[in-house]
C-alpha cells in the first residue's frame, strides 16, 4: 500500500484542515441542492442549479490554469478558500433573512462555481507541491479519498441538520469548518516550482503551451476523454439525486443525505482499493480507467432498474465507487506526466472537461427525467454510450482486420 504522502509533515497538515473545509463544501452543496429542490419541485431545476455550479469551470477554468502557473499559490488557496468561507456566510445570512428565491439561489449558485472553478487548478497545483515528486501518485490517491470521506460524511450531517435544525444552522455550521483549511494553508510549506528557461509573456501564449503539452501527450489526452465520458454519464447522473431521494421515494433531506453518503462509501470503498493494489504505470493508469468506466455505466443502467430504497443505495454506491475510479486514475497519470510550470494550466484542462462534462451532463439528464422518469433516463444514460463503444470497437477490429488481409 502506497502511504509515502502520509509520511511528509507537511501534507498531513495540509490534509488535516482540508478534512473540515472538504466536509464544508459538501454541506453547501447539498443545502444548495435541497434549497433548489424545496423551492420547485422540479428535477430540471436542481439540474440547472447543479449546472451552475460547474458551469463557470468551462469559460473560467483555463484563464484560472494560466493565472495559478503565474502567481503565490498558497496565497491564491488562501484567497479563494477565505471567498468560499464568505460565500457560505453569506447563504446563512440569507437564510436567517427568509431564504433565497429562484433568481437569488441562481445568483449564489454561480458565485459558488466561480470560485469552484478559482479554486480547482489552484489546489491541483498547490497539493502534488507539499512533497516530492516520487510520492505525487499517493498524494492525489489521499486527496482523491478524502474528498469522498467529506462526500459521505458530509451529506448526512448536512442533511441531518437541514431536517432536524434547518437550513440556517447547516449554512453556519459550514462556515465554522472552513477555518481549520485556512491555519493549515499558513503553517505548510510549498516546493519552489521550476521556472523554464522560455516564458510565455502574453495569457494566451501561456494558454498555448499548456494546449500543445496536451496535444503532444498521449496519455494526457486518454485521460481526459475517459474523464470526459465518465464526468457527463456517471457524475451527472449523481448530481440529480434529490430526484430520487424526494422525488420518487419521498425521504426529504435526510434521504437525500443518505443517498450522498452511499455514493460516498462507494467512492472511498474505490479510493481504498487503489491505494493498496500494486502501483500502475502511468502509461497503464488510462486503460484501467476505461473499464471502471465502462463498470461503471453498467452500474446505472441497473441503476435504473432498481425499484427499492436499499438496492438504490447500493447501485448509487456502485456508481460512485467506478466513477471515483476513473477519476483516480486519470488525475494521477495526468499529474506524474507533467512539470510543476505547467500544472496549473495542465490540471485546469481536467477541471475543464470534468467540471463542463458533470455540468451539461447534470442539465440534459434532469430535463430527460422531468420527461420520462429517472429509471428511463438512467437506462438510457447507461446502454447509449457503452453501445457506442461497442460498436466503434468493433468498427475499429474490423479495420485491423480487412487492412492484415488486403
Amino acid at each position: 500500500m502506497d502511504i509515502s504522502a502520509l509520511r511528509s509533515a507537511n501534507f498531513r497538515v495540509f490534509l488535516a484542515g482540508s478534512v473540515f473545509s472538504t466536509n464544508a463544501m459538501w454541506m453547501l452543496r447539498i443545502t444548495i441542492a435541497w434549497v433548489a429542490w424545496d423551492l420547485t419541485n422540479s428535477a430540471g431545476f436542481v439540474g440547472f442549479v447543479a449546472f451552475l455550479h460547474f458551469g463557470p469551470i468551462v469559460i473560467a477554468g483555463p484563464l484560472f490554469g494560466v493565472i495559478t502557473d503565474r502567481v503565490d499559490v498558497r496565497r491564491a488557496a488562501l484567497l479563494t478558500q477565505s471567498s468560499l468561507m464568505a460565500l457560505a456566510f453569506l447563504l446563512w445570512a440569507v437564510s436567517m433573512s427568509g431564504g433565497p428565491d429562484k433568481v437569488t439561489l441562481t445568483i449564489y449558485a454561480t458565485s459558488v462555481g466561480l470560485t469552484a472553478a478559482a479554486h480547482g487548478p489552484v489546489r491541483m497545483s498547490l497539493v502534488p507541491r507539499l512533497v516530492d515528486r516520487s510520492r505525487i501518485s499517493s498524494v492525489v490517491n489521499f486527496t482523491v479519498i478524502n474528498f469522498n470521506l467529506a462526500r459521505m460524511t458530509g451529506p448526512a450531517i448536512g442533511g441531518w441538520v437541514i431536517g432536524r435544525f434547518g437550513i440556517e444552522t447547516a449554512t453556519f455550521i459550514a462556515v465554522l469548518l472552513f477555518l481549520p483549511i485556512l491555519i493549515s494553508l499558513v503553517l505548510v510549506d510549498v516546493r519552489t516550482r521550476e521556472v523554464p528557461k522560455i516564458v510565455p509573456k502574453t495569457l494566451s501564449g501561456a494558454f498555448s503551451e499548456g494546449m500543445r503539452e496536451i496535444s503532444g501527450n498521449a496519455t494526457l489526452r486518454e485521460a481526459l476523454f475517459w474523464t470526459a465520458v465518465t464526468a457527463f454519464f456517471l457524475r451527472g447522473g449523481l448530481e440529480i439525486l434529490p430526484v430520487i431521494a424526494d422525488g420518487a421515494f419521498g425521504k426529504g433531506a435526510t434521504g437525500l443525505g443518505t443517498l450522498i453518503s452511499a455514493a460516498g462509501v462507494g467512492a472511498v470503498v474505490s479510493g481504498f482499493w487503489i491505494a493498496v493494489r500494486p502501483s500502475l504505470p502511468d502509461g497503464a493508469k488510462p486503460k484501467s480507467a476505461r473499464s471502471f468506466g465502462l463498470l461503471g455505466l453498467a452500474s446505472l443502467v441497473i441503476l435504473g432498474l432498481a425499484n427499492s430504497w436499499p438496492s438504490v443505495l447500493v447501485f448509487v454506491a456502485c456508481v460512485s465507487c467506478f466513477a471515483t475510479a476513473t477519476s483516480i486514475l486519470c488525475q494521477s497519470a495526468m499529474q506524474t506526466s507533467i512539470d510543476d510550470h505547467l500544472r496549473g494550466r495542465v490540471m485546469s484542462s481536467w477541471a475543464v472537461v470534468a467540471g463542463a462534462s458533470s455540468a451539461i451532463g447534470a442539465a440534459a439528464l434532469g430535463v430527460l427525467t422531468d420527461v420520462v422518469g429517472y429509471n428511463t433516463a438512467f437506462l438510457m444514460s447507461g446502454t447509449l454510450p457503452v453501445a457506442i463503444f461497442l460498436a466503434w470497437n468493433f468498427a475499429v477490429r474490423l479495420r485491423k482486420t480487412g487492412n492484415r488481409h488486403s
